[in-house]
């Protein structure tokens, strides 16, 4: 019997290499042969289908809005600065003076009227160019369209770009920033705002009133004219009454423009404080005084000593009987100076401090700590020259000597 090319298993015999490198080259023959109908049966679909989506703006936008966190950059907004054509150079002038004096005039552009769209807190009108005419008529046609003047002067504004006033918005808003002009209905407005004139001499910061609107709709949101305040700089005017004098529109965003805001009071200086260690408070004393050339420290809130981590109180009692000799102060300060204040008060903790103003850096300050056992120690002194410029000074230990005789004097 001949043998069979079935094993008694029933499995074939595996293929020689040189077989096995013919089946690959035949599946690869095969794949690219099917990858070629393919694309001739299917690329006239595919084509079209790509050119009628690139050439579809609204879907082209999509795929050029490429958001990046909290950020996005909008491709297809800004055309190549080849196509541009520069503008004239006062335009420019312009509009960098203000942007440095008003935030509220920069480039109406979409991304800022998308950003204040999403606020909760809105603007009232924003148009370039705005008269007080323009703002008359748009508040005619709204209360044509509402006598009661609780709807929006244009929804689809208010939408776009956050242009959120009603007639009544603009009312309750001149109640508050206007009160001698005695408006009490909104049909008044149109005729108000006609009377209003450009005034570009008022500057300064001034309240604006600004409309918390969180939802969409026809309807207005409510009146704020105390949140917000910003600066009318010099690029920007205002629209006022002129029988009363007081601003009641703001140029650049057409929001009622309120009382002036005050420049906050100078921030006072902060205090000056020396710490030091008493080793021997128990039963101890500690005396100290001012050497001048120029007189005493004036009273201040600054002025004051605490113990421990105590509540801060008065300077001690003055102490005549504490002035330490003069002859080294004058090698300090020079011939005229002399001990101007001394003071002496009990410890009842280690850790001192005194607190002074700023003007002690002028000053010499002596320190010197008595034991309850009548022993002390040499004076230490902070001439003016030591402070340098410091708020907060630490009189280290190591400087403390006990006095036999042969303190500087």
């Amino acid at each position: 019997m001949t043998d069979s090319p079935v094993t008694g298993k029933g499995r074939r015999k595996p293929l020689t290499p040189w077989e096995h490198k013919l089946l690959l080259a035949v599946v690869g023959i095969v794949v690219i042969l099917i990858a070629i109908v393919a694309v001739v049966f299917f690329w006239p679909s595919i084509s079209g289908g790509w050119n009628k989506f690139w050439n579809d703006p609204a879907k082209r936008e999509q795929v050029q809005h490429v958001p990046i966190g909290d950020l996005s950059i909008e491709l297809t907004k800004t055309p190549s600065p080849r196509m541009q054509s520069p503008p004239p150079a006062q335009a420019v002038a312009s509009a960098t003076t203000e942007v440095a004096m008003a935030p509220e005039a920069l480039p109406q552009t979409p991304a800022a009227a998308r950003s204040r769209a999403m606020s909760p807190y809105k603007g009232f009108w924003y148009e370039a160019n705005l008269t007080p005419e323009r703002l008359a008529k748009l508040v005619e046609d709204a209360l044509l369209r509402d006598p009661t003047g609780q709807q929006l002067i244009d929804e689809a504004k208010c939408a776009r770009d956050g242009s959120c006033a009603s007639p009544m918005n603009y009312l309750e808003a001149a109640r508050v920033y206007d009160p001698q002009a005695r408006l009490e209905h909104v049909s008044e407005l149109p005729k108000y705002f006609r009377s209003l004139v450009l005034d570009c001499t008022i500057k300064g910061r001034f309240m604006v009133a600004d409309i918390f609107k969180p939802q969409a709709g026809p309807m207005r949101g409510r009146t704020d004219t105390s949140r917000m305040s910003r600066f009318i700089g010099l690029a920007e005017c205002v629209f006022k009454n002129p029988r009363t004098g007081q601003p009641i529109i703001a140029q650049f965003c057409a929001n009622p423009a309120g009382k002036r805001v005050a420049p906050p009071p100078p921030a006072e200086p902060p205090c000056v404080t020396l710490t030091f260690n008493h080793k021997y408070f128990e039963g101890g004393k500690v005396h100290w005084g001012v050497g001048s050339t120029t007189g005493r420290l004036k009273d201040h809130a600054c002025n004051a000593q605490r113990q421990g981590s105590g509540k801060w109180e008065a300077w001690g009692s003055r102490c005549d009987a504490c002035i330490p000799p003069v002859r080294y102060l004058r090698r300090l300060l020079g011939s005229t100076a002399e001990w101007v204040q001394n003071y002496a008060y009990r410890t009842r903790h280690s850790k001192q401090t005194l607190r002074f103003s700023e003007e002690v850096w002028t000053k010499a300050v002596y320190l010197c700590l008595k034991a309850s056992d009548g022993s002390q120690t040499c004076g230490v002194y902070m001439r003016p020259q030591d402070w340098q410029g410091r708020h907060h000074v630490v009189v280290p230990d190591s400087l403390w000597m006990a006095d036999n005789g042969d303190c500087p004097n």
